[in-house]
């Protein structure tokens, strides 16, 4: 179905809105799951004495898993039990105030995920059934799949890059709803991700455990349960590196893709030689594995970057780069031999500017013509003459408003509307504490239909900036059926507008990328290969980089 307002365009505002329903029959099948299948048990309402501890089924550090049956009609009636590890029959009180900080940790994360108001495709963070106080406990989800240690264990070889994509998206959404909420977990690696089996054919759906090492914002970490195979520099070396934080989350993930890439963690050896060898990065995946594209090895070369400011700004970005990691070149994982060295690198997967994170581009690549720059020579076609489709139908254009920022005021943090001039910005409310204002925002972005949030971490940086997922992508595509390109969301819903070419289409892209705050631009040739990505202006001018100086005029 397309509906086609058949009213002359006169501006930005009544260019076409089309409607689109694609088909989807033409698409390979997915192994793909549908998340919604595993969804985290209800919560319920118990004591110590309704759990039946039936074996146990993992331990290390400060604390031991037991599988357990639970007593009553409800579900779940099967749970996984975590309970702090401690030599002497009495838990030191210090211990059980860590163990109980974790508890609130994970059962925070995982009410977020429960609640849907943003997350509406995430079930990626092992749920919490109940929690015990006075001798603390987690009764959790029980994943009845393993870990991702077992399996790398297990079946001696390393994943395809189909499942690999599949996993890392899991713990990236798992990771993203974390940063979030002002939390990163700090011990990422394959122990902590568990698997609820699915049916049929489909992937099983990874799910992040274990929140004990996790760190809110301006919160100091130590060395304690530190996994030094899947460590970053700056856990090792705070004073060179800074102090871990979200950055350090990015490097984590990007060490367990490397794993399910390679089949080995990147470095091994003592906790010494380890710290050494973190400083310069790790052999390249293709290196250890001959049929891996090095699209794969720039992605982990930026993941793990030993310096922070040189990794992916978020966790998404990470995702999205993992996410266009093409087949292998061997056909022993199902891909073509000849893939990688016959495809042309566009621009955007250029080391500097990958799919979804990229360098930011210079000043001329917003003003060059797209027909000479970053473009095909198959992207310009004129549609001439051609009648424009009988109207069936239109769909209203969304809403637009400006994106909104949390900053500390005083005491207080202020929500309000981002504005040049912040004494014209509109206040919505202002908290005691950061978190709640988050929580403000993160309800605020999704139900008012906001773009992104400012994270302020002092009155002249941004720490982090959080997009509404309706307003990350903004693409330029040619439509055969309708002869024609087309500006529309990642979402294909509707367009914004159409034109004959791929430069009008551009033109338009970029004033709608401008007026509606998207994160990217992509604009894709005619046969949908992405040529270019032009970023929000926001991430050209790194306000999220460390020492970066926020300037309002300019952005």
């Amino acid at each position: 179905m397309i509906g086609l307002n058949d009213s002359t365009s006169s501006g930005l505002r009544t260019t076409h809105s089309i409607r689109i329903d694609h088909k989807q029959s033409y698409m390979p099948p997915s192994r793909r799951p549908d998340v919604s299948t595993v969804r985290s048990p209800p919560r319920r309402s118990l004591t110590y004495d309704d759990l039946q501890i039936s074996e146990q089924i993992g331990g290390g550090g400060h604390a031991t898993v037991y599988k357990a049956h639970v007593s009553g009609p409800e579900p779940p009636s099967t749970v996984a039990v975590k309970e702090p590890t401690h030599e002497t029959e009495t838990l030191p009180a210090a211990a059980a105030k860590e163990f109980i900080r974790e508890a609130e940790t994970w059962e925070q994360l995982d009410s977020r995920e429960r609640d849907k108001q943003l997350w509406t495709e995430y079930e990626h963070l092992v749920g919490v059934v109940a929690t015990g106080d006075d001798l603390p406990w987690i009764a959790m989800e029980y994943m009845n799949s393993g870990s991702l240690a077992d399996r790398l264990t297990s079946r001696g070889s390393q994943f395809s890059i189909p499942e690999l994509r599949w996993v890392a998206d899991c713990i990236c959404r798992g990771i993203e709803l974390a940063h979030y909420e002002g939390i990163s977990h700090l011990d990422l690696k394959p122990g902590n991700i568990l698997f609820r089996e699915t049916a049929d054919d489909s992937w099983d759906v990874a799910k992040i455990a274990d929140w004990g090492t996790s760190s809110r914002p301006l919160e100091t970490t130590d060395e304690a349960g530190l996994s030094a195979a899947f460590a970053a520099p700056e856990q090792f070396n705070p004073d060179q590196y800074g102090e871990p934080d979200s950055m350090t989350d990015v490097y984590q993930v990007g060490a367990i893709i490397y794993t399910m890439a390679v089949g080995d963690p990147p470095f091994s050896g003592s906790r010494i030689e380890i710290s050494q060898a973190v400083t310069s990065g790790p052999v390249p995946p293709s290196e250890r594995r001959n049929e891996l594209p090095p699209e794969l090895d720039r992605v982990i070369e930026r993941a793990m970057a030993p310096d922070k400011q040189d990794r992916y700004r978020t966790i998404r970005d990470l995702a999205s780069a993992v996410a266009d990691v093409p087949e292998p070149r061997s056909t022993a994982d199902g891909g073509s031999q000849t893939q990688a060295a016959t495809q042309p690198r566009s621009p955007a997967e250029s080391p500097a500017s990958p799919v979804g994170s990229g360098g930011p581009p210079s000043a001329g690549d917003t003003a060059r013509s797209m027909a000479t720059e970053g473009m095909g020579t198959d992207a310009e076609v004129e549609r001439g003459d051609s009648p424009i489709p009988t109207s069936v139908g239109t769909v209203g254009l969304p809403p637009c408003k400006p994106p909104i920022e949390v900053i500390k005021d005083g005491q207080e943090y202020l929500l309000r509307e981002y504005h040049r001039n912040p004494s014209q910005a509109t206040v919505f409310d202002s908290y005691d504490r950061r978190m709640t204002a988050m929580r403000a925002a993160s309800n605020k972005l999704t139900t008012e239909h906001h773009p992104c949030t400012l994270r302020w971490d002092t009155p002249n940086s941004v720490g982090e900036i959080y997009w509404n997922e309706h307003f990350e992508e903004l693409r330029v595509e040619y439509s055969s059926f309708l002869d024609a390109w087309l500006v529309l969301p990642r979402e294909a819903k509707f367009a914004f507008a159409s034109a004959p070419n791929v430069k009008r289409a551009y033109k338009y892209g970029k004033r709608i990328q401008q007026e509606y705050d998207f994160q990217e631009l992509k604009v894709c040739s005619r046969r949908g290969k992405v040529e270019k990505v032009v970023e929000h202006r926001f991430i050209r001018h790194s306000l999220t980089k460390s020492g970066v100086k926020f300037n309002r005029d300019s952005a």
